[in-house]
């Protein structure tokens, strides 16, 4: 885990202290990612294979996720970074599977820990015996709640406007559901450099009752429904394995008036 250095434990205490004593509000926020440097560095990135998608409690379209992953592809691409095909990734892990044997109960759908951790163990071996691909990346869909600010909700680099409908205030307090890209990279060891998200939308839309006068959460029909923003979260979660210009030198909170 990265540790803070004074310099940004400043800077947080001066805008704790800026929030309480002003009511100023913030945007932008970046979070100090995981970072490993000195590993990324031992050797030069030939080529990356990307496994799979969880898109936890929050549906996501099957041809979202195709453009999800193909502009992860492109971004890697871009950066001068080869990327696996899908078909190269599906013969490697049918061959491990076979080794391994079933890893999931078909009563219970649980992964056995066990065959888990020796499927990974031999696909790795085998993408190195390979020699073309050196990096493991396993992108997720991860939900959390942060805050509401006037309207707003910030999170992971990004700032987005709440889904309101029947003129419901905006006046609104609590925590917003919130879908953000997860990014872990590991070494052909796996060794994990990079651990870190990218803010993607917001979750749910706000209806006003006007009848009874309460404001009611529903989930949006396809929450992750804009895939311009698929490239901003993708260009803050690869940072720094990836740089982005973007990105603050520290992650900061950029407080606005």
């Amino acid at each position: 885990m990265r540790l803070l250095n004074p310099l940004y434990s400043f800077v947080l205490l001066l805008f704790f202290l800026c929030l309480v004593a002003t009511g100023c509000s913030y945007t932008k926020l970046y979070y100090p990612y995981e970072y490993n440097g000195a590993l990324q560095q031992q050797e030069e990135v030939l080529g990356a294979i990307i496994l799979g998608y969880q898109t936890g409690e929050v549906p996501m379209s099957a041809a979202n996720q195709k453009i999800l992953r193909k502009k992860i592809e492109a971004y890697l691409v871009s950066s001068g970074i080869s990327v696996a095909d899908q078909s190269y990734i599906d013969g490697l892990i049918r061959k491990v599977d076979k080794v391994v044997g079933p890893r999931f109960d078909p009563a219970t759908g649980q992964e056995d820990i066990k065959k888990a951790e020796k499927f990974k163990k031999l696909l790795l071996s085998r993408v190195k015996e390979d020699g073309k691909y050196n990096v493991i990346i396993t992108p997720r869909i991860a939900i959390k709640r942060e805050p509401i600010d006037v309207g707003k909700v910030y999170w992971d680099g990004v700032e987005r406007s709440l889904y309101l409908s029947n003129s419901a205030p905006i006046e609104l307090s609590g925590r917003e559901r919130v879908a953000s890209l997860s990014l872990t990279v590991f070494d052909i060891d796996g060794q994990q450099i990079l651990h870190s998200f990218g803010g993607i939308d917001l979750i749910d839309a706000y209806q006003y009752d006007m009848r009874n006068r309460e404001l009611n959460s529903v989930l949006r029909d396809e929450p992750l429904d804009k895939p311009e923003y698929y490239e901003e979260a993708i260009r803050i979660a690869f940072h720094p394995f990836i740089k982005n210009s973007d990105y603050p030198a520290e992650p900061l909170f950029m407080e606005v008036q």
